[in-house]
């Protein structure tokens, strides 16, 4: 039996939400969404509130037997908030594609319109799945996200309008150095680099700050050039640059040297025009398993699909739906008459607690 689609089934927030979300998941994905995006959850609010419980170092006191309870503070937690990060951008339909879906007898025309939207929904939304990427590169990366007054990422303060600071502190950033020495004191395209005895430190100032214990470590895919010239990794493997090579297969290493390394070179269109890579070739991102030190939240939006006016204000707060996440949606304007595709999205990556994350800058 032939499937014709009405006007209202096109227009439904809730159909193209799920559109959008099945169709550009198709044209776009990232290893760093894909992982650190494993526990997201949905809140509503434009700031993000929550509380950490740091890692306990006191001991408790001891006691003679028989003698009264000392008395004890009681522990806290340390409350922490962020605003969510918000895109929200619109693009014009072409009229043919409202002509085709408005031809209520004819299903090959119609099954045309819906696919013009689909098209263009992969083409726009793919550059909001772009920006949730390189938003959650710049957190890991720097710690901070920079942006211009036209919304643009930056790669530096310089210009920016507005940043937001994740807390990271500057002693989990460039050499390590805020330890009473410097961690990451040979650059490692220096084949002579102690690159597992820097790893190794960072481990072990990780446990005396009774931090999770780092786990994973990003680097981008050149770093493995360094890696395989590496006197300490070639002596680890018990071979040669080749054997390192080896061990270093794909774009995911599981338990090498008690480290999982990811390897990933994509880039981005930043300002000017100008190609930026996710993860810096100077730079690792070091962070451990995914757990509550990373909070990831899918902010909320509330839209409504349905024009014109309602008899009573209960009718139109029905009209309106509350998504999370990505959220797309499709509305009939006139004066010109045409469609317009109107898509965005809210989220968060946050750190619950900032000393588990850890981006040094390693060659330089």
């Amino acid at each position: 039996m032939a499937t014709f689609y009405t006007l209202e089934d096109v227009l439904h927030p809730q159909v193209v939400t799920e559109l959008y979300r099945t169709e550009t998941q198709k044209v776009f994905s990232h290893p760093l969404i894909d992982y650190y995006g494993q526990q997201s959850r949905n809140y509503t609010g434009d700031r993000f509130e929550f509380a950490y419980r740091e890692a306990m170092k006191q001991p408790a006191p001891a006691n003679v037997r028989g003698q009264s309870a000392r008395v004890l503070q009681p522990t806290g937690s340390s409350p922490r908030r962020v605003f969510l990060l918000h895109a929200f951008n619109e693009i014009s339909l072409s009229m043919d594609a409202l002509q085709m879906i408005r031809r209520p007898d004819d299903q090959t025309t119609q099954e045309k319109g819906q696919e013009e939207i689909v098209r263009q929904m992969e083409d726009f939304g793919a550059r909001h799945h772009i920006f949730r990427a390189v938003c959650l590169a710049k957190t890991l990366a720097d710690g901070v996200i920079h942006f211009s007054a036209d919304g643009q990422v930056l790669e530096s303060p310089t210009g920016a309008a507005y940043s937001v600071d994740f807390g990271v502190p500057d002693s989990h950033k460039g050499q390590l150095d805020g330890f009473g020495s410097t961690l990451i004191n040979t650059a490692w395209d220096d084949p002579t680099a102690k690159i597992l005895d820097h790893l190794d430190s960072i481990r072990i100032r990780a446990e005396e700050e009774n931090a999770e214990e780092p786990r994973h470590i990003w680097l981008h895919h050149s770093a493995k050039r360094w890696l395989r010239q590496n006197v300490q990794m070639q002596d680890f493997v018990a071979g040669t640059s080749e054997a390192v090579d080896r061990a270093l297969r794909g774009t995911m290493i599981e338990d090498l040297a008690g480290w999982t390394w990811h390897f990933f070179s994509g880039t981005y269109q930043g300002v000017a025009g100008l190609q930026f890579p996710y993860i810096p070739r100077t730079r690792a991102i070091i962070t451990p398993d995914i757990g509550p030190w990373l909070r990831a939240v899918n902010g909320s939006e509330l839209i409504t699909g349905v024009e014109g006016i309602r008899p009573t204000v209960d009718g139109a707060l029905q009209d309106v739906s509350e998504v999370f996440g990505d959220f797309a949606y499709v509305k009939l304007l006139d004066n010109p008459t045409k469609l317009v595709l109107r898509m965005g999205t809210n989220f968060v990556y946050a750190f619950a607690n900032p000393l588990a994350v850890w981006m040094p800058t390693v060659d330089f």
